[in-house]
């Protein structure tokens, strides 16, 4: 996807249980849930990413949240009361300026089906900051996400254009034992 600095691209995408058989969770580091993703721990790979809607114009007086709910399907696992499964992105940042360009995780949201729920990041490998120019990163950034949450997004808002970008995401099936 085209942005006001150059592009930005999902390489891979998968969605992970977060905790093993006895509760504790499957991985330790960003890294290591990726590693999971090489070894078809995860839905990616190859995968091809298709943009769903180019642009929208946010409300003045919203900040991209409302009181939306994902009903009870969708709800905190009953033990600890957060989500069950991580969703894991790596993407690909491009600057094609001449000038640094500065980014934070989270501008990057994942938007839960059709309601408009999104999540900020759980845990991202890269912290705010400048793009070097004529340059291009690759991050792994995390979610939570409910387990019933099949159809989803990602929302990057581009401070510069003053505008909110989607693309989806394809379907991710969890993969790893939880208990």
């Amino acid at each position: 996807m085209a942005t006001a600095f150059g592009s930005l691209a999902i390489v891979r995408a998968g969605r992970l249980a977060r905790l093993d058989a006895q509760g504790q969770p499957a991985f330790k580091t960003l890294a290591a849930a990726a590693s999971r993703l090489n070894a078809g721990g995860g839905t990616g790979g190859g995968m091809r990413i298709r943009r769903v809607s180019t642009t929208e114009q946010p409300s003045p007086d919203v900040h991209g949240h409302d009181d939306g709910t994902l009903g009870d399907a969708a709800g905190p696992e009953p033990l600890n009361l957060t989500w069950a499964d991580v969703v894991l992105l790596e993407v690909q940042l491009q600057n094609a300026g001449a000038v640094p360009v500065l980014f934070s995780p989270g501008q990057l949201r994942l938007k839960l089906g059709s309601s408009a729920v999104t999540v900020t990041p759980r845990d991202s490998d890269r912290n705010p900051g400048p793009i070097a120019p004529h340059s291009s990163e690759h991050l792994l950034i995390s979610y939570l996400a409910p387990r019933e949450s099949p159809k989803l997004e990602l929302e990057y808002s581009d401070e510069q254009q003053d505008r909110t970008f989607r693309l989806a995401l394809p379907s991710l099936t969890t993969n790893g034992v939880r208990s």
